[in-house]
């Protein structure tokens, strides 16, 4: 069972949220098919710098699973698209430990 935190998604509009959330679930299936056990799954949106009505935000995920604690993060206005990146970068970090693990 993973454990999902999330901090500052107040500053999402309802459908970037709902998005994130069938995103977050998605990466989760997908990542969980190689990885056995993910304990903590963290989600943080920060607002870096704001203009007019826009926010340019930095989403910081951070996963603790059984290879380990990985750290990832990207920033950008368009907030969906921030955070699929996030999530790149994050399994990007993940596949290249396991290949490092198995190596060993």
């Amino acid at each position: 069972m993973v454990k999902i935190s999330v901090a500052n998604f107040d500053l999402l509009k309802s459908d970037e949220e709902d998005y994130i959330k069938k995103q977050t679930g998605m990466f989760l299936e997908k990542v969980g098919a190689y990885i056995p056990e993910i304990a903590v799954l963290d989600l943080r949106l920060n607002e870096v710098r704001k203009k007019q009505d826009n926010f340019k935000g930095r989403f910081d995920v951070r996963m603790t699973s059984t290879f380990g604690e990985h750290q990832a993060h990207a920033e950008g206005w368009d907030m969906i698209k921030t955070f699929m990146g996030a999530l790149k970068n994050l399994e990007k970090q993940v596949k290249k430990d396991r290949k490092r693990n198995a190596k060993t």
